[in-house]
């Protein structure tokens, strides 16, 4: 059975383009929202550990 030729064997080639940069695309949104989590984390932390040093100061 041969390939398939045209328009179809086209589509096929499209649509997996597509599917291979919708791929990427979750990824690097996975990326940005896993390193926004992070920076709110330790932003978070750091914002503790001031509030535990200022209310050391004002308890003196």
């Amino acid at each position: 059975m041969p390939a398939p030729q045209g328009p179809t064997q086209t589509n096929l080639a499209h649509a997996m383009g597509l599917a291979m940069q919708n791929a990427v695309n979750q990824q690097n949104q996975s990326a940005i929202l896993s390193q926004a989590a992070t920076t709110q984390c330790v932003m978070s932390m750091l914002s503790l550990d001031s509030a535990a040093i200022a209310l050391g100061a004002v308890r003196k």
